[in-house]
């Protein structure tokens, strides 16, 4: 069974389409136009407070796919006790969000000022909303205090291949193992676009499997929601449960602290693992159990020393956990990740061509579904 078959047939399990107060669906299947950008839907994706829409956009006569991000406020209310009130509390958490989103944006647009960094999206458009339409837009009126102009949607280039939570899953489903060359390479990509981002003064504060994403030999970091500058102090307990530092590991060593984590779930394939080391959010990750969990859930000692060094605060800067990786462990070459990625995601040029050959040898019956 192939990755991709096997993410569609959970998602057909999970396919449940939202609604607004009025119980029509939201949804953006007609072609988004903004100025000279026209973006037109392929596929929807329902994420927690933001849809994906993945599409092709047409700018100044020129063609390409891409994703667009837009915000779902109506998922921090519950519309299904009372949909025709929404409590101050909640507007200003709806207000928090928008500039939560705006601050992604902001950061994304950094990025894009400095274009050789690798494994970092590339955000092509910021679509603006002004509170008063925000207000008409959502049905409601009167909940948006005076603000600036928001952040409503983010277009970012299209990349084919799939996040490692979804890696993982599926090994995890046949009772697999991701070989340790394959995993130390991913972090080891991974850490030199993070080291990047370090660079330019920001931390991710969300590392995790699914933030981490395998397209051919490259590897991209995602979803900068709840990102920070470096000179900002950090708030306690922010990231997903599981992944998050002790109070003593902000900053960099908190993403370095994630980092570790991650790592861990992709060489044990084990996505319950952080949630056994940090089984509530409000409490400090035990790194005790962390140690004992960590050495039967992970045989190859080099990796679990420095995951251990990742999580007890070691290291001080990414430079010196690459340089532990790549002096001391073993790390596959990118035709070999790029065979796995095949493996695990097999295109449907691939699929043709394994028709074409058995028909070559007298199954001329195939069909391709």
């Amino acid at each position: 069974m192939s990755l991709d078959y096997y993410v569609e047939s959970l998602a057909n399990q999970y396919k449940k389409e939202d609604h607004d107060i009025y119980g029509n669906p939201i949804t953006l299947w007609s072609p988004i136009e903004d100025g000279t950008y026209k973006f037109d839907i392929i596929e929807e994706k329902k994420g927690g407070m933001a849809n994906i829409y993945i599409g092709v956009y047409t700018h100044n006569d020129l063609e390409n796919q891409g994703i667009i991000k837009i915000l779902n406020p109506l998922s921090l209310l519950d519309l299904e006790k009372n949909p025709n009130y929404i409590s101050e509390l909640q507007s200003k958490a709806i207000l928090k969000m928008y500039e939560k989103f705006t601050e992604e944006a902001n950061i994304l647009e950094k990025i894009k000022q400095h274009r050789k960094i690798k494994g970092l999206p590339y955000i092509e458009k910021q679509f603006i909303d002004s509170s008063i339409n925000l207000q008409k837009n959502l049905g409601f009126e009167n909940i948006y205090p005076a603000s600036d102009k928001l952040t409503t949607g983010i277009m970012m280039e299209f990349l084919e291949g799939k996040d490692f939570r979804e890696i993982v899953d599926f090994f995890n489903h046949f009772n697999l193992k991701m070989e340790p060359r394959i995993a130390n390479y991913s972090i080891y990509k991974f850490s030199e676009a993070l080291k990047d981002l370090h660079e330019l003064g920001i931390i991710h504060n969300d590392i995790k499997p699914g933030n981490i994403y395998l397209s051919g030999k490259d590897i991209f970091s995602f979803d900068f929601g709840i990102s920070s500058k470096i000179s900002e102090v950090a708030e306690a307990g922010i990231g997903t449960p599981g992944y998050v530092p002790p109070k003593n590991l902000n900053g960099v060593k908190g993403d370095i602290y994630q980092t570790g984590m991650t790592w861990a779930v992709l060489l044990s394939c084990d996505k319950g693992l952080p949630l056994e080391i940090q089984p509530d959010i409000r409490l400090e990750p035990n790194l005790n159990a962390a140690s004992k969990l960590i050495k039967i859930k992970i045989k190859e000692k080099k990796e679990r020393k420095i995951i251990l060094g990742c999580l007890n605060g070691k290291y001080s800067s990414v430079d010196e956990l690459r340089y532990d990786i790549n002096k001391k462990l073993n790390i596959a070459t990118e035709k070999e990740v790029e065979e796995f990625d095949d493996e695990c995601q097999p295109e449907l040029t691939n699929q043709k061509q394994k028709i074409q050959n058995r028909t070559s040898t007298g199954l001329s019956h195939m069909t391709l579904r």
